[in-house]
């Protein structure tokens, strides 16, 4: 499988061009890929997410063409200003479990609190956009 994933250049890790940081574990950079040509994530979330979802393609008809909609949607230009605003909120979204994980052990920060509330302020104002789409257009 790894060797399809090459081939195909889905993912293509290359080592940090910087010196100091050449063999440090999490250094590594996207090179010329499928994975950084489609990323146009506003967080770290999204980035996993979509990593995800390029290694473990879906092979179900129906959600294929959800997603395929979902994009049509976006594509068109009436959506930029929608698309903005979403934008616009992930990038405040972080990793829930990571700050959940913090809180938990008793090492949580002010900022780290800021960052809960953010992500989860964020994801309000996701869900009501996408309320508020939903009862536009009932197809997502």
């Amino acid at each position: 499988m790894s060797d399809t994933y090459r081939g195909l250049q889905i993912f293509n890790t290359q080592a940090h061009p910087s010196g100091f940081k050449r063999g440090v574990q999490g250094s590594n950079k996207e090179g010329l890929s499928l994975f950084h040509l489609f990323s146009k994530c506003y967080s770290k979330v999204g980035q996993a997410r979509l990593r995800l979802l390029l290694r473990h393609p879906t092979t179900d008809i129906g959600t294929l063409r959800q997603r395929q909609d979902v994009i049509e949607f976006f594509m068109k230009p009436q959506s930029d200003s929608i698309m903005r605003n979403i934008c616009s909120s992930l990038r405040y979204i972080k990793n829930v479990n990571g700050i959940l994980a913090k809180i938990k052990a008793l090492s949580a920060k002010a900022f780290v609190w800021k960052s809960l509330y953010n992500t989860l302020y964020n994801a309000v104002v996701i869900s009501e956009i996408y309320g508020a789409l939903h009862e536009q257009n009932n197809r997502f």
